[in-house]
């Protein structure tokens, strides 16, 4: 799992392989429809990142990062106090909210 591999995986790739796992679920994505939907030849995947396990956790961790900073947003970039709370706890039931329709990665 090298961070120069890892970084010659287009971010976008990586957000279509994070998606299929987010719909599908851990058990229900196979490493064959990884491959088809990410167009990546299959011993790039498993050179890069082990094994499906390893892929998941790569996936995990960009969505913990991306939903955080997503999610944290307000609090961080806000000095308004209760308002920013509110804020935050009111984008949960936005449609805009990457949560609001798909769920938790982690959960599904």
């Amino acid at each position: 799992m090298t961070q120069d591999k890892k970084a010659s995986i287009d971010a976008s790739t990586l957000n279509e392989i994070m998606n299929l796992f987010w719909r599908k679920g851990w058990h229900e994505t196979s490493i064959g429809e990884v491959v088809k939907t990410s167009k990546l030849n299959r011993s790039i995947l498993y050179e890069t990142y082990g094994d499906k396990e390893g892929l998941y956790i790569a996936m995990l961790q960009r969505f913990i990062s991306n939903i955080s900073s997503y999610l944290l947003g307000p609090l961080n970039s806000s000095d308004l106090g209760l308002d920013a709370i509110k804020t935050f706890f009111n984008q949960f039931k936005s449609e805009r909210c990457p949560l609001y329709q798909k769920g938790c990665l982690i959960v599904n």
